[in-house]
């Protein structure tokens, strides 16, 4: 171990949940702390905007990152801090979920069934299509 340097990365820093306004994240210490951690630090950024950071105790290994805008890009990025200071990042990047009840590039399928009349209907909700195939029956007596 080598006290003179910043600690490493995070050994995981990965992602336990992304919902439409939140997101949670969760990690394991350094492999190469190089020191007593003091603390974890937690930077949200989307484009070039900080929208969230967050000092987190030296025991911390989850946080739930809320506030956030639907079907938007952020960036994460954590490092453990030393009394040497702020050690090396590891970055993640996801898009949060749109709100719910909406599709997002998804398909919805309807299908009725009755004695006489048999319709399908296909809905993309990305392009506003809707396809109707409808199927009559004949009977006789």
């Amino acid at each position: 171990m080598h006290f003179s340097l910043v600690p490493g990365p995070p050994a995981v820093f990965d992602f336990d949940g992304v919902y439409d306004i939140q997101i949670d994240v969760y990690w394991y210490a350094p492999c190469e702390p190089n020191g007593e951690i003091t603390a974890y630090i937690l930077t949200v950024t989307t484009g070039t905007k900080e929208v969230q950071r967050k000092v987190l105790g030296s025991s911390t290994r989850e946080y739930k990152v809320r506030g956030l805008a639907r079907t938007t890009t952020y960036k994460f990025k954590l490092v453990a801090r030393t009394s040497r200071g702020e050690g090396i990042p590891k970055v993640l990047e996801t898009t949060t979920a749109p709100p719910a009840g909406t599709f997002f590039n998804h398909t919805a399928i309807t299908l009725q069934s009755h004695c006489i009349h048999t319709a399908i209907t296909l809905h993309s909700h990305c392009n506003h299509t809707a396809i109707t195939l409808q199927s009559h029956c004949n009977h006789t007596a």
